[in-house]
C-alpha cells in the first residue's frame, strides 16, 4: 500500500474557488467512482462495475449492507469537464483512484473534530484538489463511471482505504450525522492539516 508523503497543501483560488465548485452539484451525472475502482465486499475486493443490487459490501459505520441500486454512466469530455484524480496514498488510497468532482468524500481527522466538532466530516471530491496532489484531469476520452445507492446513506471503502459516501434509493434526505463543509471550510481544514503534517487515519465504528 502507498503511504501519502508528507506534502502542503497549496490552496489556488483558480482551482479551489471556481463557480464550479461553489456551486454545489445537484446532477446525478456530477457523482460517481470509475467503474475500475475497486470496493470491499463481503467476498473482498471487486471493482464498482462488477457490483450488482444485493452486494453485501461493509460500512464505515459498522455492518454488511446490501448495495440497492447500481448505475453504470459515462464521464464524456469537452466542456471543461474532468474527474479528480486522487494519487496512491494521498487519502488511504492504494492505488490511484477516479470520482466525478461532486463525489462526497468522508474524511477523519482531529482537526475536524476541532474545528466542527465532528468525529469525520463530507467534502466533494473537487473540494480536495491541492491536497497530497489531488487534482483535477480534463478528460480526452469517455469514462465508465458507477453510481451506489442504498436503503439509506453509507460510506463504503475504496481502493483500500478512501471513505466514499454513497446516497440512498429514494432520494432520502442526508444525515445529519457528519457535517457537510462548504468550499472554505475546506480550505480552512485542509490547510491547518498540511501544516500540522495530520495523518488521515480511517476508523471503523461499530453499528
Amino acid at each position: 500500500m502507498f503511504m501519502p508523503s508528507p506534502s502542503s497543501f497549496r490552496p489556488d483560488a483558480k482551482l479551489l474557488l471556481t463557480p464550479d465548485l461553489l456551486a454545489a452539484p445537484s446532477a446525478a451525472d456530477r457523482t460517481g467512482l470509475r467503474a475500475d475502482t475497486l470496493v470491499e465486499t463481503a467476498n473482498g475486493w471487486r471493482s464498482a462495475g462488477e457490483l450488482e443490487s444485493g452486494t453485501l459490501v461493509p460500512t464505515y459505520d459498522g455492518g454488511l449492507v446490501p448495495v440497492r441500486s447500481v448505475t453504470h454512466a459515462a464521464a464524456l469530455p469537452g466542456g471543461g469537464r474532468g474527474l479528480i484524480h486522487f494519487p496512491g496514498g494521498a487519502l488511504d488510497n492504494c492505488s490511484d483512484l477516479w470520482l466525478m468532482p461532486g463525489q462526497r468524500v468522508l474524511v477523519c481527522a482531529a482537526k475536524a473534530e476541532a474545528l466542527f466538532d465532528a468525529a469525520a466530516v463530507v467534502l466533494r471530491a473537487d473540494m480536495l484538489a491541492g491536497h497530497r496532489g489531488i487534482r483535477r484531469v480534463p478528460l480526452h476520452a469517455a469514462a465508465k463511471m458507477v453510481r451506489l445507492r442504498f436503503d439509506r446513506e453509507e460510506t463504503i471503502f475504496a481502493n483500500t482505504g478512501t471513505m466514499i459516501r454513497c446516497g440512498s434509493v429514494g432520494g432520502a434526505q442526508r444525515s445529519a450525522l457528519y457535517p457537510e463543509l462548504e468550499p472554505w471550510q475546506a480550505v480552512e481544514m485542509l490547510c491547518h492539516i498540511a501544516a500540522e503534517n495530520e495523518p488521515h487515519v480511517p476508523r471503523r465504528i461499530a453499528a
